[in-house]
């Protein structure tokens, strides 16, 4: 009886809340119909059918900062939970009535600045909408291996799967936050009246890190600035193979020592056959070499293939590719010419040049069989060859019902890190298997970790310098957000050390 009654009183407070909102901001833009409220259920990458499925109360969809404000407003009085949410970056756990904030909406490009080389946007802006905004400037932006409908903000807070890592940490230079006592401040230059985001920190402490990796805890992300970069003369992309992925890493420390690349990823085999497939080839009619084992690839198969993006003058490139040819052979590799590739892997040159060449997107129906991007790490040169060992032996093991089992591996920072990504690709409605690449990824994490020193792209809040960071970040949560409107759900695991 008393459950019930509280859920009761937990609905009219969140009617009451629902309705004074779309009398502040626009019926419109307040939505609390059944199909809204459920496909907004599960926010997690894919919908994966093995994911809770919590309902919220009301779904808000912002077009303006003020409307940002109002819902905070709001939500403080009832003390409702607000769940901040992007394109593409929907995997942070929500509770049952929770208020989700949905900024799709909000895609203006506010600036783009061709002097100094940033573009100030909306949350909302997807890749497409840049890549094609700066068609004709000059300048291009980061791209990944996202599809073109994910927003820039989604793939910048991530900080993952990016064509400029090499040479640059984050993509983010400068945000506009609202706190959740619906305060509005900028962590970069543009705090100073009439200053454009061109510094990220100075002259105080650097606070973009604090709300980009805070999944929506700390605050609210209204406005933000991403670098852009010249587009040179010539760009090209070159390909080099080598038979185990060890070799790879060498190949790429080196170029990225001495300055060759923008940047540089490795692809495993199986990823870079799975590339020419469009999504109903994907799901009906599955090559057999991608059932095949991936530590064996057939006779002539690279085991991994080296993607370099190269630019600069028609000179530079010229020798930067006869330096790739001659690095690769020193790492026992094999660099491929242009048109060997073409011929060999058309499909996947025609995707590469059209990301890091032309800069745009294909269209995103790419992936059709159930992804699980399970398994991420950073870890130093050495420790990143002896982590891919691991999760090749570990997810060969799951057997043919998990392939492809698709791999990639890319420098940050000139090498000093690198980052691995393992998916695993079940049927959409295999549970079972996708239960078992789960637990098979947490059990890897606390294990690289363990052994080779690899640090998650989440958190797990298991060691004693892990947990006294946690608590440092709660005493910040506490002082922000004293009704802990802003997405409770992350924050009972993020701030009480795990998840």
């Amino acid at each position: 009886m008393v459950t019930k009654t509280k859920t009761k009183t937990v609905q009219n407070v969140n009617q009451a809340a629902c309705q004074e909102l779309k009398k502040a901001i626009g019926a419109e833009k307040v939505r609390d119909d059944e199909i809204t409220l459920v496909t907004h259920g599960r926010i997690n990458h894919g919908f994966d059918p093995s994911m809770p499925f919590h309902m919220p109360s009301m779904v808000v969809f912002p077009e303006t900062r003020e409307d940002v404000v109002e819902t905070l407003k709001i939500a403080n009085k009832y003390k409702i939970s607000v769940n901040p949410v992007g394109i593409a970056q929907m995997a942070i756990p929500t509770a049952e009535g929770d208020i989700i904030l949905d900024q799709r909406h909000r895609d203006k490009i506010i600036e783009i600045n061709t002097d100094s080389g940033y573009a100030v946007l909306e949350p909302g802006v997807s890749h497409d909408k840049l890549t094609s905004t700066l068609r004709g400037t000059g300048f291009k932006c980061e791209v990944g291996t996202m599809t073109g409908s994910a927003t820039v903000l989604a793939g910048g807070l991530t900080g993952g799967s990016k064509s400029f890592s090499n040479r640059h940490l984050s993509s983010i230079l400068d945000l506009e936050v609202v706190l959740p006592d619906v305060t509005i401040f900028n962590t970069g230059s543009s705090m100073f009246p009439g200053v454009g985001p061109h510094v990220r920190a100075r002259p105080y402490a650097d606070l973009a890190g604090l709300f980009t990796g805070s999944n929506g805890t700390l605050g609210v992300i209204t406005r933000f600035a991403v670098r852009l970069h010249p587009v040179n003369e010539v760009s090209r992309v070159h390909v080099a193979g080598f038979s185990n992925f060890s070799d790879a890493v060498d190949y790429v420390k080196d170029l990225v020592n001495h300055n060759i690349p923008e940047h540089c990823i490795i692809w495993n085999w199986h990823m870079y056959h799975t590339w020419p497939l469009d999504s109903e080839g994907m799901k009906t009619v599955m090559p057999e070499i991608l059932k095949m084992d991936i530590r064996k690839p057939p006779e002539g198969t690279p085991y991994s293939m080296v993607t370099s993006f190269l630019s600069g003058y028609e000179e530079q490139v010229e020798f930067y590719e006869k330096m790739c040819v001659k690095i690769a052979l020193k790492c026992h590799g094999r660099a491929y010419p242009r048109e060997e590739v073409e011929k060999r892997w058309p499909q996947t040159m025609a995707g590469l040049k059209q990301q890091y060449e032309d800069y745009s997107y294909r269209e995103g129906t790419h992936w059709a069989r159930g992804r699980w991007s399970g398994f991420v790490v950073f870890a130093e040169p050495k420790d990143i060859k002896e982590v891919e060992k691991l999760a090749v032996k570990e997810f060969a093991e799951l057997g043919p019902r998990a392939r492809p089992i698709n791999n990639y591996a890319h420098p940050f920072d000139y090498g000093r890190t690198f980052l691995f990504r393992y998916a695993g690709f079940p049927e959409t409605d295999d549970v079972e298997t996708r239960m078992k690449i789960g637990k098979k990824t947490m059990e890897l994490c606390a294990l690289a970790l363990k052994k080779y020193r690899a640090v998650p792209i989440r958190g797990m809040g298991e060691s004693e310098g892990e947990k006294a960071y946690l608590d440092v970040l709660g005493r910040i949560k506490k002082a922000l957000d004293p009704n802990n409107i802003l997405n409770r759900a992350a924050g009972a695991g993020l701030y009480k050390g795990g998840r």
